[in-house]
């Protein structure tokens, strides 16, 4: 469950931990004895130690603390537990899961790298990890993503298949973690140009793969797909259903998948999430999706709706559902951006030495392109215009996932439904650089 709270810590007398326990659930049963002692340049008089019996989740309770805070709290032998949290004035934007898999000794960095980090989901990735008190290292080539989303840790430029500059980045920034976004996205193009999908979103991740076991990470976390089931066989797709891909796209995130599985032999610890439909925005209107050219549905209809865009395409209306459209499952991407940091914290809990393991990341729940558009006219309040075309190659009718798994083992539960994503898709898309 997330942190509540809404005061922004203040800098003012340090608080020490000077007995902590853990138990084996979360930060909610965490005990500690707490010394709070002024710092000797404090112009406020000694408050002289006091102890308190308070847990962490009781610290973060309070809208204004009944005794002052700094913005960390340390834990003895843990190093800093909370991060800074001078950009956001909520600590509860972090889980207490990831705040855990966080608590690493004050000489290690708590450094994470996102690759494709100024794209779409990596930039809300990178917001996310700053306001859990982690710096996100932004690493991308700039080919898809956009500088003006890289706001919230360093950006350094490169390709994740240059093995000199990985190496360079990774003895600077000494990353305790990676998030593997980079890759190219598109199911058409991929049937178009096989060979650059499968050099690049697969061939290129083996020297990211490399550098990571080299430089010893905890944790690895990569953006794969629900594309690679192909086929449904089920009505809803969990993590056991066979993977048969039906594009270039899905199969290069498969082959990433098998080669995670055979880094676990040398022991890194990777987990790969299957996305459904990422959609939505950041719902303070900060960063959103700005590919170009856009290919996804809800920006694609929003843009069309508010005449900011030309007519959508409806990629064929005579596949086996109940309105002839393509049924999908789609997810909001702050929800998939906790999934993303959650799935961090279990993999530092994990305790083999190599691991790998698949999790979907989607609601549940299917909807036609046909309910998008409608849902997108009632909430826009006017119909979105479009035609239609052909089929796209390498789409399949239905994708409806089955994510118990996730939530079992991540404990993660997405809580943004569809007119969510269509509302803070609309706003982002209204105020968007262009």
């Amino acid at each position: 469950m997330p942190l509540t709270g809404s005061y922004q810590a203040k800098v003012r007398p340090a608080i020490k931990c000077i007995r902590s326990k853990f138990c084996a659930c979360d930060l909610g049963h965490l005990e500690c004895e707490l010394i709070l002692q002024s710092p000797k340049h404090s112009r406020q008089p000694t408050i002289g130690p006091r102890r308190l019996r308070k847990s962490p989740r009781d610290l973060l309770r309070h809208k204004k603390p009944p005794y002052p805070l700094t913005r960390n709290y340390h834990i003895k032998g843990y190093g800093n537990l909370v991060g800074a949290t001078r950009r956001t004035s909520k600590v509860g934007e972090c889980s207490l899961e990831f705040i855990r898999s966080l608590a690493w000794p004050k000489t290690m960095s708590r450094t994470v790298l996102v690759t494709g980090g100024a794209g779409y989901i990596g930039s809300h990735i990178c917001k996310a990890l700053a306001e859990a008190g982690a710096v996100p290292v932004c690493y991308d080539n700039l080919e898809k993503g956009n500088t003006w989303a890289v706001r919230w840790g360093p950006l350094e430029r490169g390709d994740i298949g240059d093995a000199d500059r990985l190496e360079e980045v990774f003895r600077h920034h000494r990353p305790r973690a990676v998030i593997h976004l980079a890759g190219y996205i598109e199911v058409g193009e991929s049937v178009q140009q096989p060979e650059r999908y499968l050099r690049n979103n697969a061939t290129k991740t083996d020297t990211l793969i490399a550098a990571s076991l080299r430089h010893g990470v905890d944790g690895f976390v990569f953006s794969s797909t629900c594309a690679v089931y192909g086929l449904p066989q089920k009505e809803f797709l969990d993590e056991t259903h066979p993977i048969a891909p039906i594009s270039p796209y899905a199969e290069s995130k498969a082959m990433v998948e098998r080669a995670l599985t055979a880094a676990a032999e040398s022991g890194l610890r990777s987990a790969s999430m299957r996305y459904f439909n990422a959609a939505g925005a950041d719902a303070g209107g900060e960063i959103g999706e700005a590919h170009a050219p856009e290919t996804h549905l809800l920006p694609l209809a929003t843009d069309a709706a508010l005449g900011l865009g030309p007519r959508l395409t409806l990629l064929g209306d005579d596949y086996d559902t109940p309105d002839g459209s393509c049924v999908r499952d789609f997810v909001h991407v702050t929800d998939l951006t906790e999934a993303h940091l959650l799935a961090l914290g279990w993999l530092k809990r994990q305790p083999a030495a190599g691991v790998h393991n698949s999790f979907n990341l989607g609601c549940g729940t299917g909807y036609s392109v046909m309910q998008v558009l409608a849902e997108t006219a009632r909430i826009a309040g006017c119909k979105v215009p479009y035609n239609v075309g052909p089929r796209r190659p390498g789409d399949s009718p239905k994708l409806v996932g089955n994510i118990a798994h996730t939530e079992r083992e991540l404990g993660w539960k997405p809580t943004r439904n569809l007119a969510s994503q269509i509302e803070d898709t609309l706003r982002w898309r209204r105020r968007m650089p262009r």
